[in-house]
């Protein structure tokens, strides 16, 4: 079997895959080998492409989580508007009861 020796390959992208690997429960070799047979079978991917495709998907997901937001926002202040105009109007019958049920003498009616 024949064997490739990558140099100079970035720290960053090292780690990435050794993560990706570990997480697979795969060796570095057994991960990568995965990669280049995936590749030398379809191919790499066109990024130019896909890009176009993949902006959309990330900008709808965006704007429905954005409207998802701003609905549960918007929901969780009506409620809150209809709780506090029901305390209006439980305030609003206790005052009128009060004064219902005032004598005519009291001190603060003359």
């Amino acid at each position: 079997m024949t064997n490739i020796h990558i140099r100079n390959i970035p720290d960053d992208i090292y780690t990435l895959i050794q993560l990706q690997a570990k997480e697979k429960n795969k060796t570095q070799n057994e991960y990568l080998l995965e990669i280049l047979s995936h590749a030398a079978i379809v191919g790499m991917p066109d990024l130019a492409k896909q890009l176009p495709d993949t902006i959309q998907y990330i900008v709808r997901t965006i704007l429905l989580a954005e409207q998802e937001r701003t609905r549960a926002y918007t929901e969780a202040q009506l409620s809150l508007l209809r709780d506090c105009m029901d305390t209006l109007k439980e305030t609003q019958n206790i005052i009128r009861e009060a004064i219902n049920e005032r004598p005519e003498t009291d001190q603060y009616h003359k």
